[in-house]
């Protein structure tokens, strides 16, 4: 919390007062990022399908080569490794518990969900 305050330019307690805990700074930041991603796509979908169309068709025929990138799996695992490092929660294995929490959220990353992406309700 104090790298945080001191990176934002304020006092700790500052940052204490938007965020009660760790935890509750780590669920903001995963909530923002993975709210974004799924903002960018659901954009793509709507506004430019062709767009949408040209980055969906490689990943879905070329499944080994998006199988290897892991690179959202590694960012996934990171989040997970310090929150066990910091004593929030447990996992035994923070890279598979990465890639579970990962495959879990698909519906709003992955390219073969994206004609549930125009449902309005999909946000909540």
């Amino acid at each position: 919390m104090g790298d945080v305050a001191k990176v934002l330019g304020v006092s700790h307690g500052s940052v204490y007062r938007h965020f009660p805990s760790k935890q509750a700074l780590r669920d903001a930041v995963a909530r923002r990022w993975l709210d974004r991603l799924a903002a960018i796509k659901q954009d793509m979908v709507l506004n430019d399908p062709e767009l949408f169309a040209t980055f969906s068709q490689p990943t879905t025929e070329a499944r080994e080569v998006v199988a290897a990138h892991e690179h959202l799996a590694a960012q996934v695992t990171e989040i997970v490794a310090d929150g066990v490092a910091g004593g929030e929660f447990v996992a035994a294995d923070p890279a598979k518990t990465g890639w579970a929490l990962l495959h879990a959220a698909a519906r709003f990353h992955h390219p073969l969900h994206a004609s549930e992406w125009t449902d309005p309700a999909i946000g909540a």
